[in-house]
């Protein structure tokens, strides 16, 4: 015998089906219509990728000459402001970005320190990856105070500082050089 309880658990059964099929059949209908700059839909340009990957049994080479539809490649290359101290973090984030990015395109990195490269930095840099790299050494009128400062003035704005990283020379030096030597 059917009772009212079944009749309504059935519907609400077939009802969730048929909501579910229906977002089913909209995003595939959503997903394959969408298409990229290069005119590519999502599908497409996800089954590229598998396609070229070595990890799915693609051909992808670290050329460098990354060019889709025959487009120039983006002319571009990898700025870092460091110090020598930083070779572990630095070298973390270089392994992330080889593995997920840059060991199809290998952009070249540029490294620059107020103070010279010791020959281990260098060294643990170049050895993570194939792209040219570049160390560069900062001229002092681009590193520190701009002659017009008052240098008591400036160290006493330090000391007396309140906020994050205030107190710190470097900090500030780095900040003025990142934007273009305020």
């Amino acid at each position: 015998m059917i009772t009212s309880r079944r009749v309504v658990a059935a519907a609400k059964f077939f009802g969730i089906l048929a909501v579910l099929g229906l977002l089913v059949h909209m995003g595939t209908i959503l997903f394959s219509t969408r298409y990229n700059t290069n005119g590519q839909s999502i599908f497409e340009m996800w089954g590229n990728s598998l396609a070229q990957s070595k990890e799915y049994g693609g051909s992808a080479q670290a050329t460098g000459n990354y060019a889709p539809n025959a487009e120039k490649p983006v002319k571009a290359a990898l700025v870092a402001l460091v110090r020598n101290d930083d070779l572990y973090g630095l070298r973390k984030t270089i392994r992330e970005l080889e593995d997920r990015w840059n060991r199809n395109y290998n952009y070249p990195y540029i490294f620059l320190n107020d103070k010279p490269f010791t020959e281990k930095f260098m060294s643990g840099v170049r050895d993570l990856t194939n792209a040219p790299v570049q160390f560069g050494t900062l001229e002092p009128d681009t590193w520190g105070y701009p002659e017009w400062i008052d240098q008591n003035k400036a160290k006493h704005e330090r000391e007396t500082s309140t906020y994050i990283k205030g107190r710190s020379e470097s900090y500030r030096f780095m900040c003025r050089f990142q934007s273009g030597f305020v």
